[in-house]
C-alpha cells in the first residue's frame, strides 16, 4: 500500500405502525467529547492535534493512496458510513462501559472529524448480542441511521451532517435481527428500509417505503414462499431501487432480488444460485455500469472462508475478491466507482476464526476485473467490520479496532 505522507486525504488524528414515522423529542443528551475511550487507562493518541495537510488535487495514477485513519468513536462499534456533500458521515452504535451509545460523525478530507450527535440507547443490546452493524444512507446533506435495539425494534433517525444536536429515534418495525445489518436506500424523497427478522425460527427479509410526506405504508413480507431470507442488501447505484437477499441452505444457496417500482416492492424472484455460503451469510450489492454485483462471504478451497464476486444475474463463475486463508465470517462492503466499483472487506491474518484481520480495499472495473488489494490496518496493526462509501472521487473505508471505530480515506486510480 502507498500511504501518502502529505495526501489530501489525511484526517487529522484523533411493532410497526401503518402511519408516518413520528419523531419524538426526548431530552437530549449532553454532547460529549468526540473521541470518548472506555478503557479505564487508555492509551494516549500518537498524535492528539496536528496540523491537516493541504489538498491534494487529483488520484494516482495507479492503485490507492490512502491517509492514516483518524478514531471517529471509542468503544466496541459497530458502524457504517455514507457519502454527504463535502465529505462523509459516519454512524453507528458502541458499548461504553455497561451500555451502548448511538453516535454521528462528520468528516471531510483535511479535517478532524466533528461529533454531530450521540445519546445513550434506551434499549441497549446485551454484550455479545450484536453481531451484526447498522445501516446510514445518506442524499445531499440529509442522512438516515437505522439500528436494532436490545428489544430488536429497528430504530430510524434522521439528521442533517451539517448539524448538531440529539439523535431522535422512532421505530419502524419489531423482530429485526441482531445478527445481520438492516439496509437502506432512497427512492425520489422516500427513505427505503429492509431488515432480517427471526423471531419465528425462520429467517424472514421484511421491506418498507416511508414517505417523506403523508402515511407510510406498512412493511412486506418480501420471503420466497417456500424458503427463507436474510442479509438484504440495497443495489448501491442502482435506480429504479433494486433489494438483493440470500435464501441460505447448507450446500447452494439461492440469491433473490426484488425490484422497487411505482412506489411498491414488487415479488422476489430467482436471481442465480451460490454455493457454500458462511453461516450467518454476509452479502452487499452494487450496481456496475447498469449491471448488478453481489460480494459475499463464502467457503473457499480448505473449508476456510472467502470472499467471492459475481453478477446477480447470470451463470458468471465467482472472482475472489479475499482467497481463502482463514476461517470465521468476514465482513464486506461495496460502493459504485469510476464505471465500476470498489470493494472493503475483511482478510484474516491468521487461519483461527478469532484471528486478527485487516480489511483489503479493491476497486474493480464493470467486468469484474479486479485491482490489486490495498491492506488497511489501523494504528494498533488490525481492521475489520469492513464498510465502504465514495464521494466525489474520494473513497472512505470504515472500520473498528479493539478500541474504537476509526475511517480512512483513500484515492485511487480509476479501475
Amino acid at each position: 500500500m502507498r500511504t501518502a505522507a502529505l495526501c489530501a486525504l489525511l484526517l487529522a488524528a484523533c411493532g410497526p405502525d401503518e402511519g408516518a414515522v413520528s419523531e419524538p423529542e426526548p431530552t437530549p443528551d449532553p454532547v460529549p467529547d468526540p473521541d470518548p475511550d472506555p478503557d479505564p487507562d487508555p492509551d494516549p493518541d500518537p498524535d492528539p492535534d496536528p496540523d491537516p495537510p493541504a489538498a491534494s488535487p487529483s488520484a494516482p495514477e495507479a492503485g490507492c493512496e490512502v491517509s492514516e485513519p483518524a478514531r471517529v468513536f471509542g468503544g466496541d462499534a459497530w458502524l457504517d458510513v455514507a457519502g454527504v456533500d463535502g465529505g462523509f458521515v459516519a454512524a453507528g452504535v458502541s458499548r461504553l462501559g455497561d451500555g451502548e451509545h448511538a453516535f454521528a460523525v462528520s468528516l471531510a478530507p483535511g479535517a478532524a472529524p466533528r461529533l454531530i450527535a450521540r445519546r445513550a440507547l434506551d434499549d441497549d443490546a446485551v454484550d455479545g448480542h450484536r453481531r451484526a452493524g447498522p445501516a446510514v444512507a445518506a442524499r445531499g446533506t440529509s442522512v438516515a441511521l437505522a439500528l436494532q435495539d436490545g428489544r430488536r425494534r429497528l430504530q430510524l433517525a434522521r439528521f442533517e451532517s451539517t448539524g448538531d444536536g440529539p439523535l431522535r429515534f422512532a421505530p419502524v418495525a419489531e423482530g429485526a435481527s441482531l445478527q445481520f445489518p438492516p439496509s437502506l436506500d432512497w427512492s425520489g424523497d422516500d427513505l427505503l428500509a429492509a431488515w432480517t427478522d427471526q423471531e419465528t425460527g425462520r429467517r424472514r427479509v421484511f421491506a418498507r417505503a416511508l414517505r417523506a410526506t403523508g402515511r407510510s405504508p406498512a412493511a412486506v413480507d418480501v420471503t420466497p414462499s417456500s424458503g427463507g431470507a436474510a442479509a438484504p442488501s440495497f443495489v448501491a447505484g442502482a435506480d429504479p431501487p433494486v433489494l438483493a437477499f440470500v435464501d441460505a441452505r447448507e450446500a447452494m444457496s439461492v440469491v433473490h432480488r426484488v425490484a422497487f417500482e411505482d412506489g411498491a416492492f414488487g415479488a422476489p424472484e430467482v436471481a442465480r444460485p451460490v454455493s457454500l455460503l458462511t453461516d450467518p451469510p454476509v452479502l452487499a450489492a452494487v450496481d456496475m455500469h447498469q449491471t448488478e454485483w453481489v460480494a459475499y462471504s463464502g467457503i473457499g478451497s480448505a473449508a476456510t472462508t472467502a470472499v467471492g464476486l459475481m453478477p446477480l444475474i447470470g451463470s458468471n463463475a465467482p472472482v475472489p475478491v479475499v482467497p481463502g486463508q482463514g476461517y470465521g465470517v468476514l465482513h464486506l462492503d461495496a460502493a459504485p466507482f469510476a464505471g465500476g466499483a470498489v470493494i472493503a472487506a475483511d482478510a484474516p491474518l491468521a487461519r483461527t476464526p478469532d484471528s486478527d484481520r485487516e480489511v483489503h480495499l479493491r476497486p474493480v472495473d464493470a467486468s469484474g476485473q479486479l485491482d490489486d488489494p490495498v491492506a488497511i490496518r489501523g494504528p494498533r496493526g488490525t481492521a475489520s467490520r469492513a464498510r465502504v462509501a465514495v464521494s466525489a472521487g474520494v473513497i472512505a473505508v470504515a472500520f473498528v479496532e479493539s478500541d474504537g471505530a476509526y475511517v480512512a480515506l483513500a484515492r485511487c486510480a480509476s479501475p
